[in-house]
Formats: C-alpha cells, sequence, structure tokens
C-alpha cells in the first residue's frame, strides 16, 4: 500500500522530509518516494494495492513504475527530414538513436507486452518554406551567437 499524504491531499510538489508523494489530481496522480522513483502504473486510489504485474525502468535519475498494459512506445518517425544517410546526414547522435531504437527499444517493448505505436512524417520543400520556427530549431538551425 502506498503512504499518502498525512492530511490525505494529493500534492504538486515533493514532501519536504523525502516522503512519500502523491503529485497530481485525484483522477489522474503518480506516487513518488525516494527508494521506489516514481509509479506511474496509474492504481484506482494511492492508497490502494500495487497494480501487477508492472515493469520497473532504470533510469537516469530515478527509477519508474510502468504497467505494460497501460503503457505504449511511442516513436515518431521523421522520414528524410535531415536524418537520412541517403540523403547527406552525417550526424551520428541520429544513427545511434535509430539503432537503439530498432535493436533494443522494439524488442524489449515487445517482451513486455508493450503497445508499439509509429507515427511516420515528412515534408515537402513547401512544406519546410512555411515552418514555424520551433520545428525549424529541432531540425538543427543553431542562431549565431558569436
Amino acid at each position: 500500500m502506498a503512504a499518502v499524504d498525512p492530511v490525505g491531499t494529493i500534492r504538486n510538489i515533493a514532501n519536504q522530509d523525502q516522503s512519500t508523494t502523491i503529485p497530481g489530481n485525484p483522477r489522474n496522480f503518480w506516487i513518488w518516494s525516494k527508494d521506489g522513483g516514481f509509479d506511474l502504473t496509474h492504481p484506482s486510489s494511492p492508497g490502494s494495492d500495487p497494480v501487477t504485474p508492472s515493469l520497473k525502468l532504470k533510469c537516469a535519475l530515478t527509477p519508474v513504475l510502468i504497467d505494460p498494459a497501460k503503457t505504449a512506445l511511442l516513436i515518431i518517425d521523421f522520414q528524410n527530414c535531415n536524418v537520412s544517410r541517403a540523403l547527406g546526414s552525417k550526424t551520428k547522435a541520429y544513427f545511434d538513436a535509430e539503432e537503439n531504437i530498432l535493436t533494443q527499444a522494439i524488442p524489449t517493448a515487445r517482451r513486455a507486452g508493450i503497445q508499439i505505436i509509429w507515427l511516420t512524417t515528412d515534408y515537402s520543400e513547401q512544406d519546410l518554406k512555411e515552418m514555424d520556427p520551433s520545428p525549424l530549431r529541432i531540425f538543427g538551425w543553431n542562431p549565431n551567437v558569436q
């Protein structure tokens, strides 16, 4: 059973004493604890028994507990948008990410019973001419700050 905030409320900031915190609202919340990390399994209430089966992900800062039945791996595939070797991209990070998705993320998600959603998108020359600034920044436009 998850510990509930002493006054029974759901909090949007961590407890100062690092005790279990319930960020969110009564219908949509997470459970965070110093030892367990984030529980994103969405039990019916913060005090409910843990959701099973669950899967604990070892993350850089804190573990994350998920329910594979309520989780999806979302892949947004930017078709040939400056990430294609065939179009001359030489950005190793793109190729490394692609390799990790294909050899690690997808097989792991399949073994865990996690749904995979793969979206593809492409941009025409006209799309690129009319694109808003934020996607342009994402695609690698770097300001000259010198």
